[in-house]
């Protein structure tokens, strides 16, 4: 999906043939949008598209996006780790629909590949999982259970 940066309006959304590699599907995607002279915009885009490449095409394009990626990428893991402990407290809650909860947190950190430095921020967010495990003082896994990573440009 493509939303316009400034007003926050979907302009457009694609569904893509998951055989087709994600790396070529942004490459075209980018293209279209050069050639329409479309600035201002905030990609968002499901794990399939994360790869260090496909991050690095966004910044170089300077676009904004929102961008799901596994667990188990080293981004991801870095900042799980840096959150680990931290996470399950009362100021990181978000209700959820059917009176859930959901645990989040923000890792700032930088974007290097290709020398981009550029910011980047890794939203963490974990279920209601990880609060039992927690408080039943388990040992923990690398992954939290129910959680999900995302990566955002800034």
């Amino acid at each position: 999906m493509v939303v316009d940066a400034g007003n926050r309006l979907p302009l457009c959304y694609a569904e893509h043939d998951g055989s087709v590699t994600d790396v070529t599907t942004l490459r075209t995607v980018l293209r279209r949008f050069d050639l329409m002279d479309m600035r201002e915009l905030t990609f968002v885009m499901d794990k399939g598209f994360y790869s260090a490449g496909n991050v690095s095409a966004m910044y170089g394009h300077h676009y904004h996006f929102l961008l799901a990626m596994d667990n188990d990428a080293k981004p991801a893991m870095e900042a799980i780790d840096g959150v680990r402990d931290a996470i399950v407290s009362p100021r990181n809650i978000i209700d959820t629909a059917g009176n859930g909860h959901l645990f989040a947190m923000t890792v700032k950190r930088r974007w290097d590949a290709e020398s981009l430095g550029r910011g980047c921020a890794i939203h963490v967010y974990a279920g209601d999982a990880v609060c039992l495990i927690k408080r039943k003082g388990t040992k923990r896994s690398r992954k939290f259970p129910t959680n999900q990573t995302n990566s955002t440009s800034t």
